[in-house]
């Protein structure tokens, strides 16, 4: 029992440090926002999100014809366009924050819930004076949501609009652009409305979730994925059109961009570049037009799929997806969020080489801080003894860098100025994630040693308790531990405890910091009180000239360990450790002699057919629904011939019970459902009413079979 609960201590420590060591969260606060000082280069900017849009299925211009027109025609006459590269997880909620406040939150901010608003980090919507969102409840909420100032004022559709079996999803968009419509109709008789509007420093928002949904339902390649392509480009036009004759100061900017792809089956979530890669497409004031690429001295990294889009006549401009953030505060001349890690694209503006490198330098200002704060808490919460600075960007070199570029920009030096601002942001992002893993490596070392402690306590409690060391060794085992090794290991322990106590009651980490360093030594302390079974194990093996023997075991088994390990990165590799299982009776049993040959080939054969399936597609386009048919069929086959064979001449002497026949009829059922189903999906009539009761009904049976199964052998063992 002490042992049981000495592992389940062990391993939910272990388990909760994952998360404290890979997914700590980057925000940090006390920066002084960053912007520049010269006139704005627009007074508002609208930003357009359609959720779940991939970059190819968008941009596809085969045939000589495209799904959006009119943001073709963007592309190609009024503004810069791109991919922007998002990150995993290819989520709603990161993929938005990361475009409105330029930083990549903790992935496990996705367990906080859609609705929930974290207010942690700064926002585009915070430094701005109004805000005006229309969208999904699942995404207003976590930027309209703790505004100070209340400046936030989001439109949401009802979450019940929301259906994923809709068969046309396209109306969630449709409201959104009917409902700026009539905004901006209200607000031509609302004095107090227009002078608002009126103002500078403003963004509009628009999330469109339209694709998202459709996307899921009917699969990107869908023609209602396609139809809704269209949707969104006309509904973009008209918005356009809605804003120029609102105003008419051409003092508006565009951005329409995506959170996230999605894949040929209709996920996202991974990091497959269906799901990463997303259109971004810019125009209006302040942003560059078209330009050729043969201006450029530097070529485009060569994509066959730009010509594919028909696309290679415009200089196509890529950023991350956290460079969305810097860009649309530099075009405003707001503060750039305090916590956005993008940096601004000055290829997307169309202003003097003044305001771009004003606006960069602003940006690398605002890294700069935060890598300040991040180091000046570093230093705060660790004791002298164990900090070790990173010393690329020591604070005189800050200085050095800020001198350098103010005074390339009051020379008018502005080339120099951009490459010194981007080589700045360069380094603090380096400064930044240096200090954010900054213990990462102390504490992976104590939980890997804790691993290995936990693991020889294991090996010592099955040596001495579950083996014949003791016997063989002819009688008791306590008392074997020679005493220089049991001085030595005192000493590990005593001076690895002192030093992680001083290590740790000197800094201002947190309390689980405490457990993931001293955990090691506790148990590496029972090891020391249990080790004499290895020790008699080591003499007994040495005696009997089975090291060698035991050695390449364990090579083995390491070999096996590392092939499942890079099976994760590379697919293959499961089909190289299932051939290894595969030879595995030949290698081991052939002097033997104790498996049949015919055994051996069949175990050789399986194995080659089980290796050939990690060629094979993870996931097709569409559902294959008749090879499920096809396997229950045949499980109904085979399950007649083994009652064939029981209840015929094989085995005449036993006798078939009636639930052998109800179990056939059970498939039989399975597979019509499946079949049913299946047919009623490609219809697009969604899930029959009469087929889910019958599922659930044949789960419930199946479920209650099992259960007096199970209870049978159980009496039957006892």
């Amino acid at each position: 029992m002490w042992l049981f609960a000495v592992g389940f201590f062990v391993h939910l420590i272990f388990f909760c440090s994952v998360f404290d060591i890979y997914f700590r969260t980057p925000l940090i606060h006390g920066m002084t926002p960053q912007s520049h000082s010269l006139p704005p280069a627009a007074r508002r900017v609208v930003l357009l999100v359609a959720d779940g849009l991939r970059a190819d299925v968008f941009f596809d211009y085969s045939n000589n014809t495209t799904r959006a027109p009119y943001l073709r025609s963007i592309i190609e006459n009024n503004g810069t366009w791109g991919v922007s590269h998002t990150r995993v997880p290819t989520e709603s909620r990161p993929g938005h924050v990361a475009i409105i406040a330029g930083l990549y939150e903790d992935p496990s901010a996705i367990a906080k819930g859609w609705k929930e608003n974290p207010v942690e980090f700064d926002s585009v919507f915070n430094e701005s004076r109004h805000t005006w969102c229309w969208g999904s409840p699942d995404i207003l909420p976590m930027f309209a949501a703790g505004a100070e100032r209340d400046h936030i004022e989001a439109f949401m559709y009802k979450a019940e609009e929301e259906d994923f079996a809709s068969s046309d999803a396209s109306r969630l968009d449709k409201w959104v652009f009917q409902n700026v419509e009539s905004f901006f109709m209200k607000a031509s008789k609302d004095k107090t409305v227009q002078d608002m509007l009126h103002e500078d420093r403003i963004v509009f928002f628009l999330h469109l979730l339209g694709l998202d949904t459709n996307g899921h339902a009917h699969k990107p390649h869908s023609k209602e994925y396609m139809k809704n392509i269209e949707t969104v480009d006309a509904g973009i036009q008209k918005i356009v059109e809605i804003f120029e004759n609102f105003y008419a100061d051409h003092q508006t900017a565009y951005i329409f961009t995506s959170d996230h792809g999605m894949t040929d089956w209709g996920s996202h979530g991974a990091g497959d570049p269906s799901e990463t890669e997303t259109p971004i497409i810019a125009w209006g004031a302040g942003v560059a037009m078209p330009k050729d690429p043969s201006e450029f001295k530097e070529k485009m990294m060569y994509d066959a799929r730009v010509e594919r889009w028909g696309l290679t006549h415009v200089r196509r401009h890529d950023l991350h997806q956290a460079d969305v953030a810097p860009l649309m505060a530099s075009i405003l001349g707001i503060p750039i969020p305090v916590n956005n890690v993008g940096k601004l694209h000055v290829e997307y503006l169309a202003t003097s080489d003044e305001y771009k490198s004003e606006a960069l330098f602003a940006n690398a200002r605002q890294m700069l801080a935060q890598y300040q704060q991040k180091r000046t808490q570093k230093e705060e919460e660790t004791l002298p003894i164990f900090y070790w600075p990173f010393t690329i960007l020591t604070p005189d070199k800050e200085l050095e860098f800020l001198a350098t570029i103010r005074n390339y920009l009051q020379t008018a030096q502005f080339d120099a100025a951009n490459s010194d601002s981007q080589r700045l942001i360069s380094v603090t992002q380096q400064g930044m994630d240096y200090y954010h893993n900054y213990d990462r490596l102390v504490l992976s070392v104590h939980i890997a040693l804790g691993f290995l402690g936990w693991i020889f306590l294991i090996v010592c409690h099955l040596l001495k308790d579950h083996s014949a060391v003791l016997r063989m060794a002819g009688g008791t085992i306590e008392g074997r531990r020679v005493w220089r090794s049991s001085f030595l290991m005192a000493l590990v322990l005593v001076v690895w405890g002192i030093t992680n106590l001083t290590r740790l009651l000197g800094q201002h980490h947190p309390w689980q910091h405490y457990l993931y360093l001293m955990t090691p030594v506790g148990l590496w302390a029972l090891v020391h009180q249990s080790c004499a079974p290895l020790r008699v194990a080591w003499l007994l093996l040495c005696s009997f000239n089975m090291v060698w023997e035991v050695a390449i075991r364990i090579l083995f088994v390491f070999v096996g360990i590392e092939i499942l390990v890079m099976a994760f990165f590379l697919r293959p590799m499961l089909s190289v450790g299932l051939l290894c299982v595969g030879l595995w009776p030949v290698i081991m049993y052939t002097m033997q002699g104790t498996v049949e040959r015919s055994m051996r080939l069949v175990w050789i054969g399986a194995c080659v057919l089980l290796a050939s399936f990690t060629y094979m597609p993870v996931v097709g386009r569409e559902a294959y629904y008749p090879m499920v048919e096809v396997a229950g069929l045949l499980a109904f086959m085979l399950g007649c011939i083994g009652i064939y064979w029981c209840g015929g001449e094989g085995g005449g002497h036993r006798h078939i019970p009636g639930v052998m026949y109800l179990q056939g009829l059970m498939v039989v059922c399975t597979v019509y459902l499946v079949h049913s189903t299946a047919s009623s999906l490609s219809r697009k009539e969604g899930l029959p009413f009469a087929n889910q009761w019958a599922a659930w009904i044949l789960l419930v049976r199946q479920l209650s079979v099992l259960s007096l199964w199970l209870l049978d052998t159980s009496v039957f063992v006892q």
